[in-house]
């Protein structure tokens, strides 16, 4: 949509793309620390089982048997745990991002091309009220787009 003097729609997807890529380069950092991690657990339990390996009358088996489940814990942590945790929320984070930013895009819509109806007017959930507002009164038919029916199945998760 153009309105006199803006490219509205350049303007959005710009902004939305640099939020989306402060947010890919957070995701890229979490992930390296648990991949850091992950490897620095394994690390110090090759060097663990080296030392027991050349010190084979080791003194106190309970001692070894602490370290190996404390080290084997924190393995389950950073490789399979914590990961998961993150990926979930950081998904649900990311869904509640494009929810918020296609409310605003229908909001920034609205006032700048003057409509009737805002977003807020409409039925349904919000996801819902903008496809119906993109679609009827942005001229905009999402419904059809491969991306929407993407969205929708991430919304199901």
């Amino acid at each position: 949509m153009d309105i006199p003097g803006l490219n509205f729609s350049f303007l959005v997807l710009s902004i939305i793309k640099i939020r989306l890529k402060k947010y890919e380069v957070y995701n890229e950092h979490i992930e390296s620390f648990l991949v850091s991690n992950v490897k620095s657990i394994e690390k110090k339990f090759q060097e663990f089982e080296s030392s027991v390996t050349i010190n084979s009358e080791y003194p106190d088996d309970d001692f070894y048997q602490s370290v190996v489940d404390d080290l084997a814990e924190k393995h389950q942590d950073f490789s399979k745990d914590f990961p998961q945790h993150f990926r979930s929320s950081f998904l649900t984070f990311l869904f509640s991002f494009l929810e918020k930013e296609l409310i605003n895009t229908c909001d920034m819509h609205h006032m700048a091309a003057e409509n009737e109806y805002p977003v807020s007017d409409l039925r349904g959930d919000e996801l819902e009220k903008c496809k119906l507002y993109l679609n009827k009164i942005g001229k905009v038919t999402v419904g059809n787009l491969q991306e929407w029916a993407f969205i929708l199945s991430i919304r199901k998760v």
